[in-house]
């Protein structure tokens, strides 16, 4: 079941009358996406806003040689495209991959830029919850270069798990190749970590799922 508009961070204090309000005024659209479509392409255009409403998408970096390194899982709730809003860049420079049959609305980038005639409370509020919302993400993306500045493979492991997690546990919405060029290192290295860190009683690895066993040993690698 996707989120309902009134559940997102971006429409946090809005009225559900006030909310559609500010869908129509918009010119936003929900769209859905089959798993392994792309949402957008490196070389298009940056014109959305685009907010999870379920499943969950990768942003990936193509090469010509053939490697492709995921830059950032986006999960139900979260935001896409973000780093481009206002923004002067002509290309997204990475795609935007469905793991998931996904479900996104779409918000025009327009939108942000100005109050239209009525300059209505409901708008300033959107705007005032975009900030927070970019605000976390640079906390996010800061975290993620903690991650990997660790030359110790077991080290970004814990450091990721403890970022991700909810309720002592991380589900797993990338396979295995795309979490290990997220955590720069390859398939075999991190299927073989984290089997040993399953063997030393620190986590449970499942297919859709990484369990903390011992939270504190864990935070202590």
């Amino acid at each position: 079941m996707s989120l309902k508009l009134n559940e997102l961070e971006l429409f946090k204090d809005i009225s559900d009358q006030e909310i559609q309000q500010l869908v129509n005024c918009s010119g936003a659209f929900i769209k859905k996406y089959k798993e392994g479509q792309y949402i957008f392409r490196h070389d298009k255009k940056p014109n959305y806003t685009y907010i999870l409403l379920s499943g969950s998408v990768v942003m990936l970096k193509d090469y010509s040689s053939g490697k492709q390194d995921v830059i950032l899982e986006v999960h139900e709730g979260q935001i896409l495209g973000v780093i481009f809003f206002n923004n002067k860049m002509d290309e997204y420079w990475f795609d935007a991959k469905a793991a998931t049959d996904v479900e996104l609305l779409q918000i025009p980038f327009d939108f942000f830029y100005g109050f239209c005639s009525k300059a209505c409370k409901c708008h300033q509020n959107v705007t005032k919850n975009m900030l927070q919302i970019l605000s976390y993400r640079s906390y996010t993306l800061t975290r993620k270069a903690h991650l990997l500045s660790n030359n110790n493979l077991r080290e970004r492991i814990a450091i990721w798990i403890f970022i991700e997690e909810q309720k002592g546990e991380v589900r797993l919405f990338m396979n295995r190749e795309q979490l290990a060029s997220y955590l720069g290192t390859t398939r075999p290295s991190l299927s073989r970590e984290l089997m040993k860190m399953q063997k030393d009683g620190l986590i449970e690895v499942t297919k859709d799922r990484i369990k903390i066993l011992d939270r504190e040993a864990l935070e202590m690698v």
